[in-house]
């Protein structure tokens, strides 16, 4: 229930009726109504009134400062009682970006509160007018995810969601003590680049970072395992009202302030993830500091490149273990995609459909050509990033099985096929490699069997044996560019083994 609801209108033309919004809070909010009916919030302190002069003029909202009984005030007005949620969740963001700063600091108090009513100026400006873009979007729901899967599986309610700090004007989205974390969601089709949006993104001048890179498939239709962004924000919602409702309140306000409001327009897409990976920014991480930046430099944007960050990489439980210093078995799950999503995810630089192992369509044998290429895929694949051959889906996603495979080996089924790509990759590249680096599953969908082939990142480089047209043996570098396999020339290996 909204605090107003109960609230009587004072009596004459002037005057407030209010309540104290938070005894424990160290700074005095009230709760109020005036003269007119309309819903009231107030700040009230030692601060001089002047500095007041410059409030931002917030759509449907009257901000009036002044002095009333000795102490000075920022009084907001809501001009229609419709508008009282987003209202709400103004007035409670006010109160928890002034929760941290020392009792008595009534000046620094005020900066704030005028500060942030600059940000909901911008956002009520263009409320009901803008929906969030569909990058705005996937950006919101890889946030969602993190806050989820690390925070509030790890914390109480209310400490998970008092983490995430972005949409409170903080410049990582996320902060726990001095541990701070920076996440970047894009489609999993999109090149391998990190957008950073400023110098002190990826500036430890501050404490610790992670940063955490996700991508996700985005859908029209619903796969398994994929969600809308009003079904996440719906889950959540459900999950900390049961936990905290304090908690439930202070999760509605950072979406408001982030411009999300239930709409049918944010169920249009469905999003499924489909990679996690977490960095520890430090050393010589691929980043621009402060200590970098020439003076009179205001603004600066830049992109890293994935490739160049996987030396610091972490694995889940100790990323999670640094996010959370002090958290006693701390965990992350990793992310599983259903096959049936996975077979329905456009072609990246880690994923790859081919129609068979063996098959050619086109001429109805055998032909050790298609075999060549599933030897190149897979050494691009662990030459690049890592990744998944799919074997027996065309790359426009039909799902064909592998029945025309099994009739061309001696063995004609799953065993047979198994042995037969086993001893192809074997000697392609060795015995250790496969064993280490190379793991084949089998599924069914619609009746059919497909082959999905899970090949690590190598360590080393592996080149491929390739006979050309005169006869002649060649050894091969490939490696993933965008949604293909490529040669490296071998002019360009050397550059490519520094960048790698």
């Amino acid at each position: 229930m909204q605090p107003w609801s109960d609230m009587k209108t004072p009596e004459g033309k002037y005057g407030y009726t209010a309540i104290l919004a938070d005894p424990e809070h160290p700074f005095d909010f009230y709760w109020g109504r005036n003269f007119n009916g309309q819903y009231v919030f107030r700040f009230m302190g030692n601060f001089p009134p002047d500095i007041c002069d410059e409030a931002p003029v917030m759509s449907g909202i009257q901000t009036v400062a002044g002095v009333e009984a000795g102490r000075s005030h920022i009084t907001l007005a809501l001009e229609s009682g419709e508008d009282a949620s987003i209202f709400y969740y103004l007035c409670k963001s006010l109160m928890e970006a002034t929760k941290k700063i020392s009792n008595g600091s009534d000046l620094a108090a005020a900066i704030v509160v005028l500060t942030h009513l600059g940000r909901w100026q911008n956002l009520l400006k263009n409320r009901g007018s803008k929906l969030l873009s569909l990058s705005k979007q996937m950006g919101l729901f890889g946030e969602l995810m993190v806050l989820k899967d690390i925070f509030m599986d790890n914390l109480e309610a209310r400490e998970a969601v008092s983490c995430w700090t972005g949409p409170l004007g903080d410049e990582q989205d996320f902060g726990y003590g001095n541990s701070l974390v920076e996440v970047k969601t894009s489609r999993s089709t999109r090149d391998r680049e990190i957008d950073i949006s400023s110098i002190a993104q990826l500036d430890t001048v501050s404490g610790s970072i992670s940063l955490i890179f996700q991508t996700i498939g985005v859908f029209e239709d619903q796969p398994p395992n994929s969600i809308s962004l009003n079904t996440i924000v719906g889950e959540l919602m459900e999950r900390l009202s049961a936990e905290s409702p304090d908690a439930c309140e202070q999760f509605g306000m950072r979406l408001a302030l982030l411009g999300y409001e239930n709409h049918p327009e944010y169920d249009k897409h469905h999003f499924s993830p489909v990679s996690r990976k977490i960095f520890s920014v430090e050393g010589d991480f691929p980043r621009i500091e402060s200590a970098d930046v020439r003076k009179g430099v205001s603004k600066c944007s830049y992109s890293i490149l994935v490739d160049n960050c996987l030396s610091f990489e972490l694995e889940a439980d100790l990323a999670v273990s640094r996010i959370l210093h002090d958290v006693e078995s701390a965990s992350l799950s990793s992310i599983e995609i259903p096959v049936e999503t996975l077979v329905k995810l456009d072609e990246s630089n880690e994923l790859e459909f081919k129609s068979s192992l063996r098959y050619c369509y086109k001429k109805n044998v055998a032909d050790k050509v298609i075999e060549q290429v599933v030897v190149k895929t897979i050494a691009a694949l662990a030459n690049t990033l890592g990744g998944k051959l799919v074997i027996g889906v065309d790359d426009k996603k039909n799902v064909l099985g592998l029945e025309n495979d099994y009739g061309t080996l001696r063995q004609m089924d799953r065993d047979g096929f198994e042995l037969h790509m086993s001893s192809i990759l074997i000697n392609a590249f060795n015995e250790a490699f496969v064993a280490q680096y190379i793991n084949t599953e089998f599924h069914v969908i619609n009746g059919k069997e497909i082959c999905v082939v899970l090949v690590k990142r190598s360590e080393e480089l592996r080149f491929v044996e390739v006979i050309n047209k005169s006869g002649g043996k060649a050894k091969k570098l490939y490696a993933r560019v965008g949604n293909s396999s490529r040669e490296i020339p071998p002019e360009r290996i050397p550059e490519y083994i520094k960048n790698r």
